[in-house]
């Protein structure tokens, strides 16, 4: 069973953990990033971009979409944040 995945914050650094960790990740489907309201990600508009773009997906399998949390969290207000691609988890250290 893949697990759906919403990616929350993206601005640079989540979605280099997109690229890293689960875009090729069989077990795992990303359904959504998500952006705090004033994070700049080039926008001109109050919305800013509403789509991560399908040629950067898997196969092209199609955008992903990118929500405002606030209106994600009213949505879902029982899910649980868990972290796949915490510094621990991504970094390496040197031995």
């Amino acid at each position: 069973m893949t697990e759906r995945v919403v990616v929350m914050g993206a601005a640079g650094r989540d979605f280099h953990d997109y690229f890293v960790e689960l875009r090729d990740d069989p077990e795992r489907e990303v359904v959504a990033f998500t952006r705090a309201p004033g994070q700049n990600l080039g926008e001109t508009a109050a919305e800013g971009f509403a789509d991560f773009p399908a040629e950067l997906t898997p196969e092209g399998t199609g955008s992903i979409p990118i929500v405002p949390e606030p209106i994600w969290r009213r949505r879902s207000p029982s899910a649980t944040p868990t972290s796949c691609c915490s510094p621990t988890r991504t970094s390496r250290t040197r031995t």
